[in-house]
């Protein structure tokens, strides 16, 4: 984050977590949350760099997509595959494309490539969890290029290892090196979702009593649409906000983030509750105005940075955008 960027939203709701909500304020400096709380925010706050008028408004916990993968983006509806550096890199930016703009800051990621999804993270501001495939050959030498290559990244670019296959070298190595682990009866517990969750791709995320969701072949590219299922039959609006917030957070093992607290990174996002979609839901729980509703993501800031602002992208541009389409046919 600039030296001294400050982030100041006050007057509007701020969902601390889900279940947790007050009509306050809250102030960010330098990446973290330095103070949140009811009421007016104090005097000293006054000249934030980027200041947030809460009338109408929802702040909430950056949101966490539990489970993807980044670069199978085009192809999930038809489109040309990524195969190249160039189309890994394309796909990987126009997936987190869609995911800041649908309010999530932190994305987990199963890649055989890591560099060109790496490359996509650190220009468009968004968290990343990345996961090396252990079932593809050269997995070993990917994970050497994240854990050295990125390494000045260490606060938004974390390197994890996938063994869906049960890989017990993959396993004993992230043991080692005291890395994330994705497997089948290790670390992060992986399983498919049950009935109509199962049905569109849904995986099943435990670790600690906790429990998220992720999908790695649904047609969906916004992951709050694997929560609405849930929520849709029959899951607690609670419970369901909270497995891409606080829940995502303990299963991923990522500290700082689903929460808005002083401490914690300042990963925000403000929803405009005050037209339409979601303005007839500004009177609801906020947990289930944002389930149900679908409000418009006004502003999402990332680490610090405001990456969308007055619902536009900051940091990916129009020129991405057609030379993805290009690439890909679409």
């Amino acid at each position: 984050m600039q030296e001294g960027y400050s982030v100041l939203f006050k007057g509007g709701t701020v969902l601390e977590e889900p279940g947790k909500a007050y009509r306050g304020y809250v102030y960010a400096n330098k990446g973290k949350i330095v103070s949140a709380g009811k009421g007016e925010p104090p005097d000293e706050y006054a000249f934030a760099t980027y200041m947030i008028d809460g009338t109408g408004k929802l702040l909430t916990p950056g949101l966490i997509s539990p489970l993807t993968s980044l670069t199978e983006h085009p192809s999930r509806f038809g489109g040309k595959g990524a195969e190249s550096d160039e189309e890994l890199y394309y796909a990987a930016l126009m997936a987190i494309q869609d995911l800041l703009l649908s309010g999530f800051t932190t994305v987990a990621t199963i890649e055989h490539k890591v560099d060109p999804v790496a490359r996509a993270v650190a220009q468009s501001g968004i968290r990343a969890l990345i996961f090396v495939d252990s079932s593809k050959e050269g997995w070993k030498d990917q994970l050497r290029i994240l854990l050295n290559r990125w390494r000045g990244y260490e606060d938004r670019i974390y390197a994890g290892i996938a063994a869906l296959d049960e890989n017990e070298e993959a396993e004993r190595l992230a043991e080692e090196l005291g890395l994330p682990l994705l497997s089948r009866r290790r670390g992060i517990a992986v399983r498919d979702a049950e009935g109509i969750a199962k049905e569109r791709g849904v995986v099943v995320l435990e670790r600690g009593g906790k429990r998220t969701y992720g999908f790695l072949r649904s047609k969906t590219t916004n992951p709050l649409n694997v929560v609405r299922t849930l929520y849709y039959t029959g899951l607690d609006p609670v419970k369901a906000l909270k497995a891409v917030t606080v829940d995502a957070a303990e299963v991923l093992g990522i500290e700082g983030i689903g929460r808005v607290r002083p401490g914690y990174h300042a990963d925000l996002v403000v929803w405009d509750l005050s037209e339409p979609p979601g303005w007839t839901a500004g009177r609801g729980e906020p947990e289930e105005v944002i389930l149900s509703a679908n409000p418009k993501v006004e502003a999402v800031i990332a680490a610090g940075e405001v990456v969308v602002d007055i619902s536009q992208m900051l940091t990916i541009g129009l020129k991405d955008v057609k030379k993805a389409r290009r690439l890909f046919g679409l």
